[in-house]
């Protein structure tokens, strides 16, 4: 018993590491585009016929707001196949945000799941107005959005954005089995977190 419980210790600490090492690679792929004038992406008709030949197996999923502004791939510098990305105004999950981030961990893809919110977003500004915007999936929209206001009680936008992102991770591990199963897990646990992105400076960051 006592040989099993190291066991589980090592595999834990272990996928911690995995975990740590992953979001510093992020951090180091975001500080690129938030400081490098001329960020490339290199030998991309070669990494695209591999991955058509083999397969794609990305280790990070993340959740992110459709704003043509916030495209994850450039603000972590990461090219094809590195990412796995789901994107909607506001950054909200219903069930298709949710069957994608399944699929997934269905494929034994994902180590570390990212919701991003951004500075300025249209969706929680929508949000925190009164009214509604007019249409039933806009009005859903805005719904899902304000349910956040009522567990983490924003006093400005930024903290409304912010706010919102956490929203979407409890919302996860809530409303998905599959989620909440990988997150908790004593072999290989993925990571989930949310993060916000800030336009002026270019960099991402851990949300507590």
């Amino acid at each position: 018993m006592l040989r099993v419980q190291r066991l589980f210790v090592v595999l834990a600490l272990f996928a911690a590491t995995l975990s740590a090492q992953t979001w510093t690679e992020l951090e180091a792929g975001n500080k690129r585009f938030a400081r490098d004038p001329q960020l490339v992406f290199r030998n991309l008709p070669a990494r695209r016929i591999k991955l058509e030949r083999e397969g794609q197996d990305p280790k990070v999923t993340i959740l992110a707001c459709a704003d043509s502004r916030v495209p994850p791939e450039l603000l972590f510098d990461q090219s094809l196949g590195r990412l796995f990305v789901v994107r909607v105004a506001g950054n909200v999950a219903d069930p298709f945000e949710i069957a994608s981030i399944e699929y997934a961990i269905s494929k034994d893809w994902t180590r570390t799941i990212i919701v991003i919110g951004h500075q300025k977003c249209g969706a929680v500004e929508a949000a925190m107005e009164k009214g509604q915007p007019g249409t039933p999936a806009l009005d859903a929209l805005v719904a899902r959005i304000r349910e956040s206001f009522v567990v983490y009680k924003p006093q400005n936008l930024d903290e409304a954005i912010k706010g919102n992102a956490k929203f979407t991770v409890d919302y996860l591990l809530e409303h998905s089995e599959t989620i909440r199963n990988a997150v908790h897990r004593e072999k290989n646990p993925v990571e989930i977190f949310a993060a916000y992105y800030d336009m002026k400076t270019g960099l991402v960051t851990k949300l507590p």
